[in-house]
């Protein structure tokens, strides 16, 4: 008996180094037999996609989008980013024009995206978008961030968006896409917008309901990146970049 305790440490080591990979607190567990990678850029990215990027805002402050262009962590590169330019009809990104030149600059797939405001003016926000927003053939398309509900009915709400996403198809040729949580978009927006690309929030989970239709994850707000300061959102996209190039503006 003491001469086995005596290899107890080293065993203890060699069970600790076999499953260092096992999701932490960021996901719940493994699917049919996978594990997640490796922790990359401070997070554990989900196993099997190959397209990752990022979306910012004012709150990551002065970002340098040369070195978030060359980041790179094993494999694992930075190829897109959303960068937000508007929400409600007034209301600018303090920080959208400068981030939108210097991503454009660095050679990143860039897109831009509003906040929407379900209290205000659908048509109104949607223009303010379009008249602050030069997106061009090569940039990716316009994304609509809804996330509250207001004082609006289920049904309300639906108007509303579909009036705002509408109008930001006819000024851009192209379908935009609709970002909300899973449980938002599941007690809400579901089947009413079936028609538009969706992006679904969903943090530190191992994977997401095959019900939902989605082509981005955002699985995580905490990922770490040279160039950026403090935690960024982390996503990724369903399928290789030959396809993701392929949601561009023509």
């Amino acid at each position: 008996m003491r001469s086995l305790l005596k290899f107890l440490p080293i065993l203890l080591i060699l069970v600790a180094t076999a499953f260092w990979i096992i999701p932490g607190k960021e996901f719940a567990g493994c699917q049919a037999g996978r594990v997640f990678q490796k922790r990359r850029f401070n997070i554990r990215l989900p196993y099997g996609y190959s397209v990752h990027g990022i979306d910012v805002s004012r709150y990551q402050m002065h970002i340098d989008w040369k070195k978030v262009v060359s980041a790179k962590d094993g494999k694992h590169q930075i190829r897109f980013a959303w960068i937000k330019a508007t929400q409600g009809v007034n209301r600018e990104d303090s920080l959208f024009n400068r981030n939108w030149r210097l991503c454009g600059e660095a050679g990143l797939l860039k897109g831009a995206y509003h906040y929407f405001e379900p209290q205000q003016d659908s048509k109104k926000q949607a223009l303010f978008f379009i008249r602050k927003v030069p997106l061009k053939s090569g940039d990716l398309p316009p994304m609509l961030d809804v996330e509250e509900q207001g004082h609006l009915t289920r049904k309300q709400l639906q108007v509303k968006v579909k009036v705002c996403l509408e109008e930001l198809e006819k000024a851009y040729g192209v379908k935009p896409i609709l970002y909300c949580n899973a449980k938002f978009y599941t007690d809400v927006l579901e089947s009413k917008f079936n028609d538009h690309p969706l992006w679904i929030a969903h943090y530190y989970k191992y994977e997401i309901s095959k019900e939902l239709k989605w082509i981005i994850w955002q699985h995580s707000d905490k990922g770490m990146v040279p160039g950026i300061k403090g935690y960024v959102d982390f996503n990724v996209y369903r399928g290789n970049w030959e396809s993701f190039n392929k949601l561009c503006i023509p």
